[in-house]
């Protein structure tokens, strides 16, 4: 139970997504303070939202010089977007939490105070007390 608000968004492979010069594969590394209010509450009766903030990340990916493969330039930018709450259900089991919205059923991972979510691509949460 509680909120949990998004802290990374972790992508398989390490850009340099803003061109800084230094690589990660957490985009929250690459973009300061967009969509930082994302996330999930849980209430005990087993109801819960999810929220996502005003803040989208936009990433776009060029092609450099398209003879070579993985030459890639990356664009990031943080742009306005509408704030957003859908309503959901959850269930845990043990360290799993089912979350059910009106689209969609996912799988959740409890971690310590890290709960993980998988989209395709992996981003995770930590707890905001």
């Amino acid at each position: 139970m509680g909120t949990w608000l998004v802290s990374k968004l972790e992508v398989e492979s390490i850009r340099d997504f803003n061109g800084d010069g230094e690589s990660s594969n957490n985009i929250f590394n690459e973009i300061a303070n967009c969509s930082r209010g994302d996330g999930f509450i849980f209430y005990a009766d087993g109801s819960g939202q999810i929220v996502s903030d005003s803040e989208l990340i936009e990433l776009d990916a060029d092609f450099i010089d398209p003879s070579v493969s993985g030459n890639l330039e990356y664009i990031t930018n943080c742009v306005s977007g509408p704030e957003l709450t859908f309503d959901i259900t959850w269930t845990q089991q043990e360290n799993t939490i089912t979350v059910i919205s009106a689209s969609e059923t996912n799988m959740l991972l409890l971690s310590g105070n890290e709960l993980s979510v998988f989209f395709g691509k992996q981003f995770s949460s930590s707890n905001n007390f």
